[in-house]
């Protein structure tokens, strides 16, 4: 804000709209947030001095060169219009960046792009387009700081293991394969750090974390059920191995497995969607491993309490989250409101009561159980 007054902004072109003779309304966007713009020829001050007709070609021919996507310069004064909504009256626009591609329309009704194929494959008009993709974008980044100073406030140390392994050990999974040149040998992307982080626990480093990458070349399916991974599991895993174990030792695959064989399946740290027929997998993804020598469960149950309590309304800003998308109702997150029950084999009526009480609750269906997948 200058001193007369003035303020000046930059965004994009969200909307453009004609309001009569001389008028053109615009909604500009950045940083999440929008502001109307009405430009009328009569406040721009290169226009000052001007007969009405040369005022009003100018004008026009400014208007036309600004579209829907284009970031561009606003300089003026706020204020409200008749209508009482609070605007920004701009003395002065400057086109900064030219879309080249005209944004897709919205169908009236719909909150943003909404093709699927679309959005994943063009990330940036998805951010674009769509404002739950960057409260997405920013609720993750909360999440991971939280997460790092909860650890390093409790006494961990983050620490940074190897990308790559001359042995894809710590978990069951199919490794992505590159080469490092200079040794002429195999490496192999890790698919967890586990190993790793062990080593440090023995070597006296009592509580150690890393927050990082890992890579599972497992394909990318969102559509297979749960229940028709069940019958290869074992045989998947078993073949992910042998397949491994061929490599290392430079021998060529077996000739008995076909190339259309299935692959190894993720074992590990599932994550089953509200539909409950879907298992998300990327190839490459985020995780937080940790490791707290001479801790047992019931100390890792008050600390998952604690972090859980704070991290809900830390990274959405209310300790009443909605669990499911549209639900009327919400339940407090707190360590108060976490009820523990057994994890043997006696208590699973216990569980499954408890599971379907929730549902009855939340009037929403749950995931499946893994018990209800694998008896």
């Amino acid at each position: 804000m200058s001193a007369d007054g003035g303020v000046g902004l930059a965004g994009r072109i969200a909307t453009k709209r004609a309001g009569g003779k001389g008028l053109v309304f615009f909604d500009v966007v950045g940083d999440g947030a929008k502001v109307q713009v009405f430009a009328s020829a009569d406040k721009f001050s290169d226009y000052a001095g001007l007969e009405k007709d040369e005022k009003a070609a100018r004008f026009s021919a400014l208007m036309s060169t600004l579209k829907r996507g284009d970031i561009v310069g606003v300089r003026g004064t706020p204020g409200k219009t008749k209508r009482g909504e609070l605007s920004l009256f701009p003395t002065d626009m400057l086109l900064l960046t030219p879309c080249l591609h005209m944004l897709p329309k919205v169908p009236p009704g719909s909150s943003g792009l909404a093709d699927k194929e679309t959005r994943y494959r063009q990330r940036y008009l998805d951010l674009i387009m769509n404002p739950t993709t960057r409260s997405t974008f920013i609720t993750r980044t909360r999440a991971i700081n939280f997460l790092r100073r909860f650890l390093d406030m409790h006494g961990f140390l983050e620490v940074e293991t190897p990308m790559m392994n001359a042995i894809p050990g710590g978990a069951t999974a199919r490794p992505f394969i590159t080469k490092h040149n200079d040794l002429n040998l195999d490496m192999y992307m890790r698919i967890a750090p586990e190993l790793y982080l062990k080593m440090l626990v023995v070597g006296g480093l009592d509580r150690v974390y890393e927050i990082g990458r890992l890579f599972r070349n497992e394909g990318m399916d969102l559509t297979r059920s749960l229940a028709e991974t069940k019958p290869r599991r074992s045989r998947d895993v078993a073949e992910g191995s042998r397949d491994v174990a061929e490599r290392r030792r430079g021998e060529p695959r077996g000739a008995e497995r076909s190339r259309d064989a299935p692959r190894c399946r993720a074992v590990h740290g599932r994550l089953f969607t509200a539909g409950g027929v879907a298992s998300r997998h990327n190839p490459e993804f985020t995780t937080c491993e940790f490791y707290w020598a001479y801790a047992d469960y019931e100390d890792l149950i008050k600390f998952t309490e604690e972090l859980l309590s704070q991290m809900v309304p830390h990274t959405l800003g209310t300790t009443r989250p909605r669990h499911v998308r549209d639900m009327s109702e919400t339940r407090p997150a707190g360590a108060q409101h976490l009820r523990r029950v057994q994890g043997q084999a006696a208590s699973r009526s216990e569980a499954r009561r408890a599971r379907q009480g929730a549902r009855d609750r939340l009037h929403a269906p749950l995931p499946p159980h893994p018990d209800d997948l694998w008896p």
